[in-house]
């Protein structure tokens, strides 16, 4: 078994074209000393065996967060993080393991522990699980690093989601993100049933909804920055999250990536960036989204106001 390194979780077609950029941006902008693996299906070891240091192919994906969940069984490290594939890497992160290791927690992730009060609620789960299990404290995160230790206790924390929190998820009142179970909740109430605590934050990876809108990148300087709750960050890793992966600015910066890894003439990169935003424009959920948006602005009362407007303004003449 090798010592440390990194994991990502790339199943289906077009999680295997995030995982290309996040590999891509981690060689680019971080110290590559520790290697990274891809957990894939058949069809993604072949599109991503040249990108990757390693390929871990799984024969049954599930195509959503259970393959996140596996990640420790899978791994073929005995220090693990685990990489959402949604990501970009603007800086150096091979610092988090030896941050990790000093943590002293055999699973882990990035965030805060928090006092639980009257006011201040835990965002993965309910007062059920806070009834069930005592608790004081939760953890605030938002998912995309984890931190695996091959050990028992660690062990013991994986055994806890699956034999306790899984089939007891909605006894336990955790999170659904769209209607499914999700890697966040068990994760986060795991580790503090089994004593585990996170890694402080400390900007190291933002995300937040609104974040793209704001998200400047200059790529040849390796600065990024977005505006968060006022102000202004610059982490050192991207979390997009999927829905914000189809904005087309993360399309533009995936492209410039590519460009710059394959060192590609930059007018051809200009290139490639305008036939993809056509592609991006044209796309079926583009076109859907601005019908949809058409749809709401010019109904018949917004064209029979128009229309009023108009006759006034001809019976003025």
């Amino acid at each position: 078994m090798l010592k440390r390194g990194f994991v990502t979780v790339a199943t289906g077609k077009y999680y295997c074209w995030l995982a290309e950029s996040l590999i891509m941006s981690y060689r680019l902008f971080s110290d590559t000393k520790y290697p990274m693996y891809v957990i894939t299906d058949k069809e993604g070891e072949k599109r991503l065996k040249k990108l990757f240091d390693g390929v871990i192919v799984i024969d049954e994906a599930t195509y959503g967060w259970v393959d996140k969940i596996l990640v420790y069984k899978n791994t073929v490290f005995e220090e693990t993080i685990f990489l959402d594939a949604d990501m970009h890497i603007t800086g150096d992160i091979s610092f988090l393991f030896d941050a990790f290791e000093e943590n002293s927690s055999e699973v882990s992730c990035l965030g805060e522990l928090r006092t639980i009060t009257d006011k201040v609620r835990p965002n993965h789960f309910g007062q059920s699980a806070v009834d069930y299990f005592h608790l004081d404290k939760y953890i605030a995160f938002g998912g995309g690093v984890y931190y695996f230790k091959k050990s028992g206790k660690a062990q013991q924390c994986m055994d806890c989601i699956f034999n306790d929190l899984v089939p007891n998820y909605s006894k336990y009142d955790l999170l659904y993100i769209n209607k499914k179970m999700a890697d966040e909740p068990l994760f986060g109430l795991s580790m503090l049933i089994c004593g585990m605590k996170p890694l402080n934050n400390d900007h190291i990876m933002r995300f937040s909804e609104d974040m793209i809108d704001t998200l400047k990148w200059d790529i040849k300087k390796r600065d990024a920055s977005f505006i968060w709750h006022g102000i202004e960050v610059h982490p050192q890793i991207i979390h997009y999250a999927t829905f914000n992966t189809w904005r087309f600015k993360y399309v533009r910066y995936h492209i410039k990536i590519k460009g710059l890894y394959k060192k590609t003439w930059k007018p051809i990169v200009g290139i490639h960036i305008f036939l993809a935003a056509i592609k991006w424009a044209l796309s079926p959920r583009q076109l859907k989204s601005f019908f949809k948006w058409v749809g709401a602005h010019f109904t018949i009362s917004w064209v029979k106001y128009r229309w009023g407007k108009l006759k006034e303004l001809f019976n003025k003449k």
